[in-house]
């Protein structure tokens, strides 16, 4: 089933929408052919799924029977491909946008630690100094704009792509 955000004083809610599923199309259904590679990051792709692994990683290149594909990630790098994106404005910003360019960095460390291909794609500062996010996955930049709020709260706004699996995060405190 879809679902589609509604609002709601402690989050996002969602209520269910129809039957399509929206998928992330750079994700086969039908998965990969095992052992696989990801020649631009290293992950491997092992019982159905993207991981880190060095050891795992040094042993398959070593036996040279494998198939290098680029994973999901570095795909939607590669097609300038983002599934969210995260506006950040404000005065606040501009007066502490270090601290919170470190908060982003190690929300992102930690999402992947769960799912290696929860990435930052592009970073970009605009003339007014506002920062412009694309992530890899919708729930990465879902997350990035949660751990805004939950550490300077702010203004923030969701707007899911109903079409798609994309979300635009938007965040400002001044």
């Amino acid at each position: 089933m879809v679902r589609r955000p509604r609002n709601s004083k402690n989050g996002i809610m969602y209520e269910e929408m129809g039957s399509r599923v929206l998928t992330d199309p750079y994700i086969s259904d039908k998965g990969l052919k095992e052992p696989t590679i990801c020649p631009a990051c290293n992950l491997v792709y092992t019982k159905k799924k993207w991981i880190v692994n060095n050891n795992l990683f040094e042993k398959i290149s070593n036996e040279k029977n494998y198939h290098a594909v680029l994973c999901p990630a570095c795909h939607k790098i590669k097609d300038k491909y983002p599934m969210g994106v995260l506006n950040l404005s404000g005065q606040f910003l501009q007066d502490h946008k270090n601290d919170v360019e470190l908060l982003l960095r190690a929300e992102e460390k930690r999402a992947q630690e769960r799912n290696p291909l929860e990435r930052i794609m592009k970073v970009d500062t605009s003339k007014d100094n506002n920062i412009v996010i694309e992530t890899t996955t919708d729930s990465l930049a879902l997350r990035l704009g949660r751990a805004l709020d939950h550490a300077y709260k702010g203004a923030h706004k969701y707007n899911f792509s109903y079409g798609d699996k994309f979300v635009r995060v938007s965040w400002e405190r001044n």
